[in-house]
């Protein structure tokens, strides 16, 4: 993972808080991603899948090409393992009271 910008929720004054309530859609997209998908990737505005420059270095485990660009070894999708056996997945359930949660499950 590469979180690409960082807040400092600590200090409640500075308004962070409000902004890491932002994260939350970002992290649901991803998780719903990782289920449904057995490759994915991922370029958000806070994270992105697979870090960039991130590189192949297992040298005795082959690189996979659906994974890795082979010629520079760097990941290009990456998957949850062990996958979820019911397909579609499971709905995700969040318990907490932040108010655009309150819209999940409703049209």
């Amino acid at each position: 993972m590469y979180l690409k910008t960082f807040v400092d929720s600590s200090q409640p004054e500075s308004g962070a808080l409000e902004i890491v309530h932002l994260y939350f859609p970002c992290r649901l997209t991803i998780m719903k991603k990782a289920r449904a998908q057995e490759l994915f990737r991922h370029d958000g505005e806070f994270y992105q899948y697979p870090a960039p420059d991130f590189t192949w270095q297992h040298n005795t485990s082959p690189a996979n090409p659906e994974l890795v660009d082979i010629k520079t070894n760097q990941l290009r999708q990456i998957g949850l393992t062990p996958r979820p056996l019911q397909q579609p997945p499971p709905a995700t359930v969040a318990g907490c009271r932040w108010p655009p949660l309150e819209r999940l499950g409703r049209p």
